[in-house]
C-alpha cells in the first residue's frame, strides 16, 4: 500500500489517500471518482514525484498500466486529476463571473416597486419583531472570532467530522453567521452552494455549513479511511 496526494484541476482539493500499488490506472480512476466526482472517462491522470513538484513525471497515465509499473511505490507522490468533462466549467474563481447588481439608489429611484408599496401600506402597521437571544448571539461578529478560511477544524455536532474552513460569514438562506466547511469525507450535503448561491467550491457531498459554535479550529490532521472497500 502507498499513500498518494490527490489534487484536481477544477477544485481546490488536496487530500492524501492510500492505494495498492497493484491497481491499474483504470481501477484507480474508479476509486478517485468517489473522491473527486469526475467520471473516469473524463479523467486524465498526471504523476508528480512529490507534493511540491510542478513538472509531471508522466503527463498521462495509461489505463492498462499498474501503479507499480510507473514506479509508484513511495509515499506522497502526487496524482493530479485533470477533468475534461465538456459539461463542466472552471468555477474556481467566481469573481471572474460578470454580474449585474442594481444599486440601492437606482432601485429607490424607481416607481411602482414592491419596496415603495410595502413602505406605504404595510410598514406603518407592522411592529418590528424582537430578535431572539439565539438570533442576537449568531448575529454578533464576535462569534466568528478565531475562525478563518483555510483553518483545519472539527465539527462538534452529529456529523463529528473534520475538514477545512472554506467560508465564514452570513448567508442568504438563513440569519446570522455560518461557517462553510469542506469535509475530509463525502458525508456532507452540498458542493459549497445552497439554494442556487455559491459560497465556496468543493466536490458534491464534501460541503456542509455549521454554526460557529459547532466549529473547533486547531491542529486536526485528516483521518484516514479505507477507500479499498469502495
Amino acid at each position: 500500500m502507498v499513500w498518494l496526494v490527490i489534487t484536481h484541476s477544477l477544485f481546490d482539493l488536496k487530500t492524501e489517500k492510500q492505494f495498492s500499488e497493484s491497481l491499474t490506472v483504470e481501477q484507480l480512476k474508479q476509486k478517485l471518482y468517489s473522491i473527486v466526482g469526475t467520471e473516469p472517462q473524463y479523467m486524465t491522470l498526471q504523476l508528480f514525484a512529490n507534493d511540491e513538484d510542478t513538472k509531471p513525471l508522466v503527463k498521462s497515465l495509461e489505463d492498462n498500466m499498474t501503479l507499480l509499473s510507473y514506479g509508484i511505490q513511495t509515499d506522497r507522490m502526487r496524482i493530479h486529476v485533470i477533468d475534461k468533462d465538456p459539461n463542466k466549467q472552471d468555477f474556481g474563481d467566481v469573481s471572474q463571473v460578470e454580474k449585474y447588481v442594481m444599486s440601492e439608489e437606482d432601485y429607490d429611484a424607481r416607481d411602482n416597486t414592491f419596496r415603495k408599496w410595502k413602505k406605504k401600506h404595510i410598514d406603518p402597521y407592522v411592529k418590528p419583531k424582537e430578535p431572539t437571544k439565539e438570533e442576537e448571539m449568531f448575529n454578533n461578529p464576535e462569534i466568528i472570532q478565531g475562525i478563518k478560511k483555510g483553518d483545519r477544524c472539527e465539527i462538534q455536532n452529529e456529523i463529528k467530522s473534520r475538514g477545512t474552513v472554506k467560508f465564514v460569514g452570513k448567508v442568504s438562506h438563513s440569519t446570522g453567521y455560518w461557517v462553510g466547511v469542506q469535509l475530509d469525507e463525502p458525508i456532507g450535503n452540498n458542493d459549497g452552494s445552497v439554494k442556487g448561491k455559491r459560497y465556496f467550491l468543493c466536490p458534491q457531498g464534501f460541503g456542509t455549513f455549521s454554526r460557529p459554535t459547532e466549529i473547533k479550529v486547531g491542529d486536526y490532521p485528516e483521518e484516514s479511511y479505507d477507500f479499498e472497500e469502495i
